[in-house]
């Protein structure tokens, strides 16, 4: 059975679920009072905006705006074609070790309970951009970068190098709902030498050249190879591509104006054995949310992601 785009990352998902992982991304909503709720969201049906827009479709409630999605342009295939090859020249990954262990063994799928979030004041939001601006760098390179500064007591100090993967958007503008996944993704391979402004040059070079379409095309090819193949396929990646952690930002949803704001938002990605660490950012309004988890190989501790989130929110604000 030949599968189609869709299909074949959904199967990705279901495979990578049968495997003992836990492929679910959450969202919280946080009321005023520090009540939550968290909704999860299977990452083979919806990408992180998809989830979003689940959410917004059953509370219409809520005085959030839908962001206008630019129109995309897929580039020329050929361009495709050769971002995906150097995709695969990049392969093997194995991103510098973690120091970190518990006794997970796959198995039945288990939920990361090593999880933190919090939500910054108006004045901190703007405090990071400001800084950010300083820097001459965007806000994603300066979070990735201080985010990769808060992780580095928890790794061995080796030659290898760590790979983070960046999910990229690729809806064009006509999905208006959250069904199906249009995410593409990208590397950005960091050491602790790398300067904030080599991660902003890396981080525009791959987006530029297409390698964000790479990774949806690699998501995505058992539209060609059939349902077997992609199957084993993926079942080898778990030792081809071991990578630091997941960091993705859910971009900027605005309120209505002169609308009650009373709930605030905060997101988490899914992490998998091989990709044990994820970290998402989301700004509602003028303020900006961080969330953070560890895939329970590396641990099953919230305090130790509270202080790992501390430590990245303070670093950040130069405290």
């Amino acid at each position: 059975m030949i599968l189609t785009e869709q299909q074949a990352i959904r199967y990705w998902f279901e495979t990578v679920h049968e495997q003992g992982e836990y492929p679910f991304i959450s969202i919280f909503e946080i009321r005023q009072g520090g009540e939550s709720t968290e909704h999860e969201f299977f990452h083979g049906s919806v990408d992180g905006i998809g989830s979003m827009l689940e959410l917004l479709s059953k509370r219409r409630d809520l005085p959030l705006i839908i962001p206008k999605v630019p129109i995309r342009r897929d580039p020329h295939h050929i361009i495709i074609f050769f971002a995906f090859l150097r995709y695969l020249f990049r392969l093997p990954l194995f991103s510098e070790e973690w120091i970190l262990k518990t006794n997970w063994s796959p198995g039945t799928p288990e939920k990361p309970t090593a999880r933190s979030y919090l939500i910054l004041s108006e004045a901190e939001t703007e405090e990071i951009g400001n800084r950010a601006k300083a820097a001459g760098v965007g806000k994603n390179a300066y979070y990735l970068f201080f985010l990769n500064q808060a992780l580095d007591s928890y790794h061995k100090v080796t030659r290898s190098k760590r790979t983070w993967f960046i999910p990229v958007s690729l809806r064009s503008g006509e999905e208006k709902d959250g069904e199906g996944n249009y995410t593409g993704f990208f590397d950005a391979v960091l050491d602790r030498e790398t300067s904030i402004l080599a991660l902003e040059r890396l981080m525009k070079k791959r987006l530029k050249r297409g390698d964000g379409y790479a990774g949806r095309s690699a998501m995505s090819l058992g539209r060609f190879t059939g349902a077997k193949i992609w199957k084993l396929l993926i079942k080898l990646n778990r030792y081809l591509q071991i990578r630091t952690g997941v960091f993705t930002n859910l971009g900027h949803w605005e309120l209505e104006e002169g609308k009650p704001h009373s709930i605030d938002w905060v997101g988490l990605p899914p992490v998998i054995s091989y990709q044990p660490f994820g970290a998402m950012t989301v700004k509602v309004g003028k303020r900006q949310s961080l969330g953070i988890q560890f895939h329970p190989r590396l641990s099953r501790d919230p305090i130790l992601a509270e202080q790992v989130l501390q430590k990245w929110t303070t670093s950040m604000l130069g405290k």
